[in-house]
């Protein structure tokens, strides 16, 4: 299943995603300001994208799955699992099956990117498992 949405940078949009437990995973957002332009997800360096970082939550607010696009340090991240690409303003989450392990219910999630000096979340939501 592929799943896109376009989301405004000016506030966090709820937007619900359901998936397959074991299947593979692929979300693309694009990003815009308010006015319909092009969010500029470089930082201050012009050459760097922002640190993106898609985290589903457990019912007592434990991180159980994240998604990034960098290396990160805990075991429950999918290691440059996103793809940013600032000209369009596309962040693009693309995970194997067995990436996609949690058990079926109901979650809490949020995308946040971050800058040199700027957080921004994205989207906020949940994220239903099912099991079929």
């Amino acid at each position: 299943n592929k799943i896109m949405a376009s989301v405004s940078a000016d506030i966090a949009k709820p937007i619900d995603i359901t998936i397959r437990r074991n299947d593979s995973f692929y979300l693309k957002v694009v990003v815009t300001n308010d006015d319909g332009t092009v969010y500029d997800l470089l930082k201050d360096d012009n050459s760097t994208p922002f640190d993106c970082q898609l985290i589903v939550y457990s019912s007592d607010n434990n991180p159980i799955l994240g998604f990034s696009n960098a290396a990160e340090t805990a075991t429950y991240f999918v290691d440059s699992s996103i793809t940013v690409t600032p000209s369009t303003a596309a962040i693009v989450i693309d995970a194997a099956a067995s990436n996609i392990t949690i058990k079926k219910g109901s979650y809490k999630y949020k995308l946040v990117v971050t800058g040199t000096t700027e957080v921004n979340t994205l989207m906020i939501g949940k994220i239903k498992v099912i099991d079929i």
